[in-house]
């Protein structure tokens, strides 16, 4: 359960059981998406596993990541702590839900 699938159960679980703030919750997973995602692609490359073109999709999520890197923490800044927790609940709901229908 890494990456960004799995901070979707990772963040309202640590905020929740271990009552850790949530913001230092979201920089905590998203410093695990990383080192998840770095070692697999050092993986990949010491396997010779790596074919890399740039294309007009790479840059575009380039462009994308770049500016939500960017504007996601200082929204994070003015976000209410228990609205914030409130909302990670109902997604995990509504998340559970689609799974037990499909």
């Amino acid at each position: 359960m890494a990456g960004v699938a799995g901070g979707v159960f990772d963040i309202p679980l640590i905020v929740g059981i271990l009552r850790v703030s949530a913001h230092v919750t979201v920089a905590t997973s998203s410093a695990i998406i990383v080192l998840a995602s770095l070692s697999g692609w050092i993986g990949r490359v010491a396997s010779h596993g790596v074919a890399f073109s740039v294309s007009a999709k790479f840059l575009i999520i380039l462009v994308c990541a770049f500016l939500g890197a960017q504007i996601g923490p200082r929204i994070s800044l003015n976000v209410n702590k228990v609205a914030f927790k409130k909302v990670c609940g109902l997604f995990i709901i509504l998340i559970g839900l689609l799974y037990i229908s499909k």
